[in-house]
């Protein structure tokens, strides 16, 4: 009877609990997504994918997916990235007493024939030579070219120069496409369009009575049924699913990892800047300009009100430790600084008031925590899921306060009952009885010779001593 529990006990746990699992990120935001994680180890990490995404920052990452503006890095006023001087200002040679004695002229551009290195302003002087397919054995060989352009070419397998061969979906030249049956121009049919030919077809439902099961085929999409043998399009659309990107897709059903860019969209959103972007749907403050104070857009002064400046007063950001320190200002304006912040929006303490994120200040703990309903200790408040957070019932026929969840007859005994004998002064006490079936066999000792004085019948065993003889 023991083992026989033992043996049913343990085909429930296997049918409850058993699974195969997975240590990994479980966070679908994090830069380590895992999706085939099923117990999150707390490898998750959000900044290996941050950097700076403004394309005319010296040090632009076009692998970055969430923007940092505090990571760019800009030249020194009036110099680009390579150390070299503007040629609107400092290389203007022509005696306006301004840059001109920090410039050489000449031809700028490394691709001409005459490029000067120590050049530093344009002159117009620049030479160039002729670019083309210099491989003779090439489809577009041109004889004129003196510099190899790299777009030598081949023919395709149609014959065509620089062709892309075959189109996707095609299988000749000719535009035919397979047939169900892999006949490349064939004729057979495919009455459920399910892409195999009716022929060998095992599972033709044209009438709607066939025996397949219908479902998503795709193993790889979060909404696969593996039992399904005929697709009928209920797979998930993946895509990107935050809100704020670029390419945020409303009918997605889930985040594909990687999907979401916040680049193409993001720009000046002040209509006061120099630079306003109208298109802009993503505000990276960083890269508004404005006009100077008592100056257009163009630098042109209005009005030099304080009549003791050379030129202009410049109004700016005097801290040099600030994204938005201006070194040509000649007057302080606090208001000028951004102010940082955590601009990253599923972090705990998300700034939306921030001019440029800090991703030292962003902390992702205080809002993460068990997002399961079925969980002990689920947290509805959480924004940040991890599932390894969650704890559930030790016990699948307890709830998580210790309550059976089946105790017909109130005696704290959870799962099936055992019917049998519970007194242990009976033959028949049964160790794993939870419910006395009335059925106990208690036997009684006492004289069981015959012929004794004291004969007792009902006796069940001989007690040593009892019998008395006296009356014989």
């Amino acid at each position: 009877m023991r083992y026989l529990v033992a043996v049913i006990v343990c085909m429930i746990s296997v049918s409850v609990f058993g699974q195969t699992d997975v240590y990994g990120c479980a966070t679908s935001i994090a830069c380590n997504y895992n999706p085939d994680a099923t117990i999150d180890d707390g490898s998750c990490e959000f900044t290996s994918c941050v950097g700076c995404t403004t394309p005319i920052a010296c040090n632009f990452d076009s692998t970055a997916t969430v923007h940092d503006p505090s990571a760019c890095e800009f030249p020194e006023f009036g110099y680009d990235c390579n150390g070299s001087c503007y040629c609107d200002c400092q290389c203007d040679y022509d005696g306006d007493g301004i840059c001109g004695v920090f410039c050489i002229p000449g031809c700028t551009d490394p691709e001409a024939i005459n490029y000067d290195p120590t050049a530093e302003d344009d002159n117009g002087t620049c030479t160039y030579p002729v670019p083309g397919c210099m491989d003779s054995s090439a489809c577009n060989f041109d004889a004129t070219a003196t510099l190899d352009d790299g777009n030598c070419a081949v023919n395709d397998e149609c014959g065509i120069c620089g062709g892309d061969g075959i189109p996707e979906g095609d299988c000749d030249c000719a535009g035919n496409v397979l047939d169900p049956c892999g006949v490349c121009g064939g004729d057979e049919e495919d009455c459920d369009e399910d892409g195999i030919c009716d022929s060998i077809d095992q599972c033709v439902v044209c009438d709607g009575n066939g025996g397949c099961y219908p479902g998503c085929t795709d193993p790889e999409n979060p909404c696969y049924d593996p039992i399904a043998d005929e697709d009928d399009g209920s797979c998930c659309v993946g895509g990107c699913t935050i809100s704020v990107a670029c390419n945020y897709n409303p009918d997605a059903e889930y985040l594909l990892p990687g999907a979401c860019e916040f680049s193409t969209c993001a720009g000046c959103m002040d209509a006061e800047a120099c630079n306003y972007d109208e298109t802009a749907t993503l505000p990276i403050n960083i890269t508004c300009t404005y006009a100077e104070p008592n100056e257009d857009c163009d630098g042109n002064c209005l009005d030099d009100v304080y009549g003791i400046y050379d030129g202009c007063p410049i109004f700016g950001c005097t801290d040099p430790v600030n994204p938005s320190y201006n070194p040509s200002a000649n007057v302080s304006d606090p208001e000028a600084c951004l102010v940082a912040g955590c601009l990253i929006p599923f972090a705990c303490n998300y700034d939306a008031d921030a001019d440029y994120i800090d991703v030292s200040l962003c902390e992702f703990s205080s809002c993460i925590g068990c997002t399961d309903p079925d969980a002990c200790n689920y947290l509805p408040d959480a924004t940040l899921s991890s599932a390894a957070l969650c704890t559930f019932p030790t016990n699948p026929f307890r709830d998580c306060d210790g309550n059976c969840y089946n105790d017909s007859d109130g005696d704290d005994i959870c799962g099936p009952e055992i019917a049998g004998c519970t007194d242990l002064a009976a033959i028949n006490y049964n160790p794993f009885a939870t419910d006395d079936d009335g059925n106990c066999m208690i036997l009684v000792g006492g004289c069981v010779i015959p012929f004794a004085c004291n004969y007792d019948p009902l006796a069940d065993f001989y007690v040593p001593g009892s019998c008395d003889f006296s009356c014989l």
